[in-house]
């Protein structure tokens, strides 16, 4: 997409407010309108050929309110908004997740949280957990061979995170 001068005085963003978002954290939140919770990490973003930006953070479970009311998302269990894949994750969601999308300052945000106690899932196209039948209690971090790189189920010391994946396009 060119940058078209915009002729009058408004101060509002336009859809080309994403192509020239800087590629950093503070610049998405600036630009996007996302408040990225006192907990995030792993922080990692990518810009893609069509002119998409991926995200994949993440956040302690008990600020996803925070993060979901400061961010302007409204997320509901179930709600898919992401259909695609990333460099930065599979298309696959691990059980229980919640999703919202909405816009701000010219961009369209599409927002999925996979909660961090979901027990561990197969990769795409994966059958589901690959062990017990019922709750698996640890004593210490755990690993899983049943999980690809990339997975959004959270093991061992990241239990407890919420994993974010949001995809910010230009508004058409």
């Amino acid at each position: 997409m060119s940058m078209t001068p915009i002729i009058g005085c408004s101060d509002e963003p336009t859809p080309d407010s994403l192509q020239t978002l800087a590629l950093t954290k503070s610049s998405v939140a600036e630009g996007a309108g996302i408040e990225f919770p006192p907990s995030t990490q792993g922080f990692r973003l990518t810009k893609t050929p069509d002119g998409e930006i991926h995200l994949r953070f993440e956040m302690k479970t008990s600020e996803r309110d925070q993060f979901a009311s400061g961010s302007g998302l409204n997320l509901q269990a179930g709600k898919r908004q992401i259909q695609h894949s990333s460099p930065l994750w599979e298309l696959a969601l691990p059980g229980e997740f919640y999703g919202a999308t909405s816009s701000a300052r010219g961009i369209e945000r599409r927002v999925e949280v996979v909660p961090g106690t979901q027990p561990d899932s197969g990769a795409a196209g994966g059958t589901g957990p690959t062990t017990a039948t019922g709750p698996t209690i640890a004593t210490g971090p755990t690993t899983s061979t049943g999980l690809s790189p990339g997975s959004d189920a959270p093991t061992g010391p990241g239990a407890g995170l919420d994993t974010v994946r949001i995809v910010l396009s230009p508004l058409n």
